[in-house]
């Protein structure tokens, strides 16, 4: 056993953790950039994903089946970690199984947009809600933050919807819905649901339904 002087010190979720956010971020964009350069067709890159996801549950088992091998994978990673994924499985696999299944099962813009509100939604809105957040409405959720994942949202489908389509009809409209949808997807981890699969699978669904509506993607 390690004994707890020698434990790697981690972070918690109500720390502000800006390594972890960098990371967080870098995946997303290293994901995206793999996919837009590999010409892969989306549920081909989603497979590759969920497989990938899948070996990095094996592996997070394997961490926690040894508390050497744990605290080796801690001393090296520990920076990227909370101190609540010391003894049960990490974002990791959750983060690219996410991925994985809006690559997967929904149309390609629609899966961009998810994994984009996943890359930088999710730690803008807990940056922000670190910092600022004074208006509590859920455990670990202000209005501050959950404002600032909305206004990512917008901004990030704002910036896609025009770059996919130069002047599309009911624009705000659609855009507006979109942050709303983002923002709510990332409160679903008040269930206990890890906010690396929540938010771009709920938000695939959601803009899949609003797509539906509105016909912009």
């Amino acid at each position: 056993m390690v004994s707890a002087s020698k434990q790697a010190k981690l972070k918690s979720r109500s720390n502000l953790h800006l390594s972890r956010k960098f990371w967080h971020m870098g995946g997303g964009i290293v994901i995206l950039t793999v996919y837009m350069l590999s010409g892969l067709d989306g549920r081909d890159a989603g497979v590759i994903l969920i497989s990938y996801s899948l070996l990095n549950f094996i592996f997070e088992i394997v961490r926690l089946g040894s508390s050497r091998f744990n605290q080796l994978v801690l001393s090296v990673l520990g920076s990227f970690m909370r101190e609540e994924e010391r003894k049960k499985v990490s974002g990791m696999p959750f983060y690219a199984l996410g991925c994985g299944l809006s690559f997967y099962l929904f149309p390609e813009k629609i899966a961009i947009l998810s994994v984009l509100f996943l890359t930088f939604s999710d730690p803008i809105s807990s940056i922000v809600g670190v910092l600022y957040g004074k208006h509590r409405f859920m455990p670990n959720k202000s209005i501050q933050g959950s404002s600032a994942g909305f206004f990512v949202c917008f901004v990030i489908t704002y910036v896609g919807i025009i770059s996919w389509n130069s002047n599309p009809a009911n624009l705000f409209a659609f855009c507006f819905m979109a942050g709303i949808i983002g923002s709510f997807s990332e409160l679903l981890s008040v269930l206990n649901l890890d906010d690396n699969l929540t938010i771009p699978l709920f938000s695939g669904l959601g803009l899949f339904a609003l797509n539906n509506l509105f016909q912009i993607l």
